[in-house]
């Protein structure tokens, strides 16, 4: 395209600008009505259902851990022993599980889970900070040793 003067290429749109339009209308495809077609409510729109989206991508986090928490808790409370002393024993004892593997080893390996409370209690016990339990007598540590 050959400009005649410097005004007119000055005034002549970016490529990138019709890329970024077009992005916009893509995202806003499925919306109703002027939403739709018309650029500056479409990228209105589109803005409003990103932070949405977000929003809720971090409440999904949110109830998705504490779901895990719950689980872990009833699932400690079954076998005697509160779930921040389990916590914090899990993690004097080096054992290093996430609140979602944990949590599946609750509902679908339960003597797994078992194992790991027995374990979690022995270390309490002898750390001192569950005094309501007894040692079970089938778990040897290197503290016993």
């Amino acid at each position: 395209m050959v400009f005649l003067t410097a005004v007119r290429f000055l005034r002549q749109p970016s490529p990138d600008s019709w890329w970024k339009r077009n992005r916009i209308f893509q995202m806003s495809k499925y919306f109703y009505g002027r939403n739709r077609n018309c650029y500056s409510l479409a990228i209105r729109a589109v803005h409003k259902a990103l932070d949405r989206a977000r929003v809720t991508r971090v409440a999904q986090g949110s109830d998705a851990r504490q779901l895990a928490i719950t689980r872990i808790h009833s699932a400690a409370l079954e076998h005697g022993m509160e779930y921040r002393i389990f916590i914090s024993s899990l993690n004097k004892c080096h054992i290093a599980l996430n609140r979602p593997i944990l949590s599946s080893l609750a509902i679908y390996e339960p003597r797994t889970f078992k194992s790991l409370v027995e374990l979690c209690q022995t270390k309490s016990i002898e750390d001192g900070l569950d005094t309501l339990n007894k040692r079970p007598e089938h778990i040897i540590t290197r503290g016993m040793l």
